[in-house]
């Protein structure tokens, strides 16, 4: 093989190397944007939540009071084991954003290489 076809076979598979990353990059950039949408989703449920568990802790107050039942600490317990799940949707929401921001950083490196 001469210089020139060696030359011609490299540029091709830095052209193919560049094409995967690129259709790699805007995967990625994709699956980014739908995961910060996501997120932005569980922290408004999150947000609404929280209104509720406000909401629920004054109301049940005064439906302990008015019927002489203790239903303000179960109402409490439901409100809390909703926000903790809310929490954990959200944390998890949170790991998968920094994951698919690792890969668009990894990728854009490898970018950068070529």
């Amino acid at each position: 093989m001469n210089d020139a076809e060696l030359l011609r076979a490299e540029a091709a598979s830095a052209r193919e190397s560049t094409r995967r990353v690129q259709a790699s990059s805007r995967t990625l950039h994709r699956q980014l944007d739908e995961r910060l949408q996501r997120l932005a989703e569980l922290e408004e449920a999150f947000e609404r939540l929280a209104a509720q568990h406000s909401s629920n802790d004054a109301s049940g107050t005064s439906l302990c009071a008015s019927h002489a039942e203790p239903t303000a600490p179960v109402v409490d317990a439901e409100a809390r084991v909703e926000r903790a799940e809310a929490k954990a949707a959200l944390a998890l929401a949170q790991l998968e954003l920094v994951d698919v921001i690792s890969r668009v950083a990894t990728l854009t490196a490898s970018e950068l290489r070529l």
